[in-house]
């Protein structure tokens, strides 16, 4: 099809490109002849502005105020976008009836949505505010028996799963305790949503179970005995019943968990089946946080080990370890090309490959999460730190549990974080109401930075680093000795696995000497082809005979 031409008089073409704030200085440099179009047309054209652009055209004067206010389809699919999640109890709750749409309009007694988005745009204002000097409105949940380990936050429920074998239901804007489940026997000590099932979580604990939960019933409708399938798997890495400890679950794929435990290892769980799939040994202590990425082909885990491992899930094989904290990673969360990582050792790192960016230090740190503008993290003394997301500075302290802060959820209106005092807290930022004047803080809030300092950019601009320069070292066969040798155990190990063998099934000394002597002379003939390997893959502009090594025949 040809190319639509722009309607005679504009200076530009209405496109995709458009989207932002050039969008809307095109708009304004053509008001007059936009002014002209049918409002179906005109109303197209908006669709492809953001909501401060299509706020920005408005502007130009009152035929295109009117214009704009009278797109009232856009204006709902606006206000549905941004808000569904954060104020859902102003769209299809429910609580308030039937589900719809325009008793918000009725409820609010704004006359359009239009006149709701530009509400909504003021009170964002006003929360980003409060955000930045700590001002907000705080709620406890009291109603488990012993240490909270993990909080999860679906709609307006509130899920917390405790020591004391319990997982309870809280509505999250009035903190009325709904429901307790108690069917895990053992701490309940993580949970996470379930992708192929809108109404349904999962939940992990140390009594060695996964339980399903179908939030229309509101109990357990399947269960998965991990500890009896991780021996039919038969793999335990020596350390017998300690996997029946599970620290971390992730969902993978549509059917499929990932499951961190106290023996080390990573498993992935098909829960149709009800079988472990795979298992991905390599970590040297309990394995304390996973974090699948890329559509779910890689995934991040953190260990008591101090480690942080990359893996390939195509194959399940580790292909990258980093050594970035010196005490046990406590959580990993992404932000685009961007990893944070936490740990007991007092430090939040920024990271991007082996480019460490940023790092700050205080109180061991036991969890933490982030929105676009602010992260929050808790420590060990009791305390939540909320930082600018750009590079982590700190802003300023809020003091309110009287343990170790071990999980948090940071949306755009809220922190709720988890505490070994048994307790949840939940600090809103954008409902305060007129408890505190323009400029008054609670006295729970240490203030760290100055209310007038500059924001950060909204980009890391990195320095460049120097690029390394590599060389030779005099004891270079010392070191190739040593380097080989190291990597003969691992090689060893992973030969026998792929034959078979394992922890519960050690091969016969004949046979680990068969094995040995294969593996050897295929090392040699390997040895044989490496100059030639090495040539192709590093070294395509060095001639062959100044590349062999002397001795070569």
């Amino acid at each position: 099809l040809p190319r639509p031409s722009c309607p005679s008089g504009m200076q530009r073409p209405v496109t995709r490109s458009m989207r932002g704030a050039d969008g809307a200085e095109v708009l304004r440099e053509n008001v007059d002849t936009l002014g002209s179009l049918p409002p179906e047309m005109l109303e197209g054209v908006f669709n492809f502005l953001d909501e401060p652009s299509l706020f920005s055209v408005g502007t130009s004067n009152h035929s295109m105020l009117a214009a704009v206010r009278r797109a009232d389809t856009i204006w709902f699919q606006r206000y549905t976008r941004h808000w569904h999640r954060r104020r859902l109890n102003d769209i299809l709750d429910p609580r308030h009836g039937p589900n719809a749409p325009d008793d918000v309009l009725f409820r609010t007694g704004l006359p359009s949505w239009y006149d709701a988005c530009l509400q909504r745009r003021k009170e964002d204002h006003q929360m980003v505010r409060n955000w930045k000097f700590g001002r907000h409105k705080a709620m406890r949940l009291a109603a488990h028996h012993d240490e909270v380990f993990c909080v999860m936050r679906k709609d307006n429920i509130l899920f917390s799963g405790s020591q004391d074998r319990t997982i309870r239901l809280w509505d999250i804007h009035t903190g009325h305790n709904l429901d307790c489940w108690t069917q895990h026997t053992s701490w309940v000590s993580c949970l996470c949503l379930d992708p192929a099932h809108s109404n349904s979580i999962w939940s992990g604990g140390h009594d060695g179970t996964i339980r399903r939960w179908d939030l229309t019933r509101m109990s357990d409708t399947s269960s998965l005995n991990f500890d009896a399938a991780c021996i039919d798997h038969g793999v335990l890495d020596g350390n017998l019943g300690a996997h029946r400890f599970i620290l971390s679950v992730q969902p993978f794929e549509d059917s499929c968990l990932l499951v961190g435990t106290m023996d080390k290892n990573i498993r992935l769980v098909d829960m149709r089946t009800q079988r472990v799939v795979a298992a991905m040994p390599g970590h040297n202590s309990y394995v304390s946080c996973l974090l699948p990425i890329d559509g779910g082909q890689e995934l991040y885990s953190g260990s008591g080990d101090h480690q942080i491992r990359q893996w390939d899930m195509r194959t399940q094989r580790c292909v990258d370890i980093r050594s970035f904290h010196t005490d046990p990673v406590t959580c990993l969360k992404r932000r685009g090309t961007e990893l944070i990582s936490t740990s007991e050792d007092g430090r939040m790192k920024f990271w991007r490959q082996d480019h460490i960016e940023y790092s700050h230090g205080g109180d061991e740190i036991w969890g933490f999460d982030m929105n676009d503008r602010f992260i929050a993290n808790g420590c060990e003394k009791g305390t939540v730190e909320v930082r600018d997301a750009v590079n982590g500075r700190l802003r300023y302290v809020l003091r309110g549990h009287s343990g170790p802060v071990g999980t948090l959820i940071v949306e755009d209106d809220v922190i709720i974080s988890a505490s070994e005092d048994t307790h949840v807290q939940i600090w809103r930022f954008d409902d305060i109401g007129r408890e505190l004047e323009e400029g008054e803080l609670p006295d729970c809030v240490l203030t760290v930075l100055s209310a007038d300092a500059d924001d950060p950019p909204a980009e890391i601009n990195v320095p460049a680093s120097p690029p390394h320069v590599p060389f030779m070292p005099d004891n270079l066969g010392d070191m190739a000795n040593a380097h080989v040798r190291q990597s003969s155990v691992s090689m060893m190990q992973s030969f026998l696995t792929s034959l078979g063998f394992n922890n519960q099934c050690p091969p016969e000394p004949e046979a680990l000497a068969e094995a040995s002597r294969a593996l050897a002379d295929a090392l040699v003939s390997a040895a044989h082809d490496l100059p030639a390997v090495a040539l192709q893959h590093w070294g395509p502009d060095v001639a062959p005979n100044d590349f062999l090594p002397l001795g070569h025949n």
